[in-house]
């Protein structure tokens, strides 16, 4: 479920800083009860935070909390400036 979170992440910044709306995911059902979760983005290849947002209380479903934190941690992390499509090969 850790690989699949990651991609769904990873399709989830792309479509938001692309500006459009969340991609739908295809995830297991796991994901639809509450969680937690953190979303940290670093460069690649010189791994340096580029942005780190977390909703660690399960206070939603996980599917929300992963569209929610992906796209947040790539345009809403205060030290960042919002992430652009040309960082989008260099983030891992």
């Amino acid at each position: 479920e850790g690989i699949q979170a990651v991609r769904a992440a990873r399709a989830i910044i792309d479509a938001h800083v692309h500006g459009r709306g969340p991609p739908n995911l295809e995830l297991p059902a796991s994901f639809d009860g509450p969680g937690g979760v953190f979303t940290t983005l670093k460069t690649y290849p010189g791994h340096d935070l580029r942005g780190c947002i977390g909703i660690p209380e399960p206070v939603m479903s996980l599917r929300d909390a992963l569209v929610r934190s992906a796209m947040s941690a790539a345009t809403e992390d205060p030290r960042f400036p919002r992430m652009t499509p040309g960082e989008l090969d260099g983030i891992t």
